[in-house]
């Protein structure tokens, strides 16, 4: 490309791209890769191994992106599907829990206990909860530092 490199092209992509694998033959761009979230990062010549874990990686990103979980909440067992790469985090509140989404300002509050959440999580796909205490859980996707 004349006139932008491959990762001038992958900042102004990245708004538009949900997930995004880079391939260069620079080792130095690896940092850069990782600032703009990558979903994966190929460093040229690559073996097939790689390259099959790279799109390993990619499906299972792309099927916890699909995978929802219900709970009931309100007084009226009213049921809503979460989408679990929208959950940011979930906090306990006594009897209920604080589910916080990428999705909605307001937090969910469903009445469940943060384990009955965390074990219905970890059947699904095993996406990467961490529990910070006994009473947060954060998914590692929106952990930056």
């Amino acid at each position: 490309m004349p006139n932008l490199s491959g990762f001038e092209l992958a900042e102004q992509v990245r708004d538009k791209v949900k997930n995004l694998v880079l391939v260069t033959g620079h080792p130095e761009y690896a940092l850069k890769g990782y600032d703009l979230q990558a979903v994966a990062y190929l460093l040229k010549p690559f073996s097939f191994k790689h390259f099959h874990l790279a799109v390993n990686k990619l499906i299972s990103v792309l099927e916890i992106e699909k995978t929802f979980i219900w709970f009931k909440v309100g007084t009226m067992s009213q049921q809503i599907k979460v989408y679990i790469n929208t959950i940011i985090a979930i906090e306990a509140m006594g009897n209920y829990i604080k589910i916080y989404t990428s999705t909605n300002e307001m937090p969910y509050i469903v009445h469940s206990s943060l384990t009955i959440a965390e074990n219905k999580l970890r059947l699904k796909l095993k996406p990467v909860f961490i529990r910070l205490n006994k009473s947060l859980l954060i998914f590692e996707n929106h952990i930056v530092k």
